[in-house]
């Protein structure tokens, strides 16, 4: 492994809460996301703001923050 143990990027944990269900996924070191969208089942998006929402101005929870 090349990489030193301080150099490792991890996948983050997301919620991004909807009304009719929230979404759960995970955000890869290369930006892209796996998600489970609620009805529908896993899709994919190659950034966290292509990621389809029914919000209009949808807010992404990440695993490794406070929530309020």
């Amino acid at each position: 492994m090349s990489e030193h143990p301080d150099q490792i990027r991890y996948a983050r944990r997301f919620t991004i809460p909807q009304p009719d269900g929230d979404i759960h996924g995970v955000q890869f070191p290369s930006g892209l996301c796996l998600y489970d969208q609620p009805g529908i089942g896993l899709e994919a998006a190659t950034s966290i703001n292509h990621v389809h929402t029914t919000s209009p101005d949808p807010v992404v929870h990440w695993a490794d923050e406070e929530q309020p």
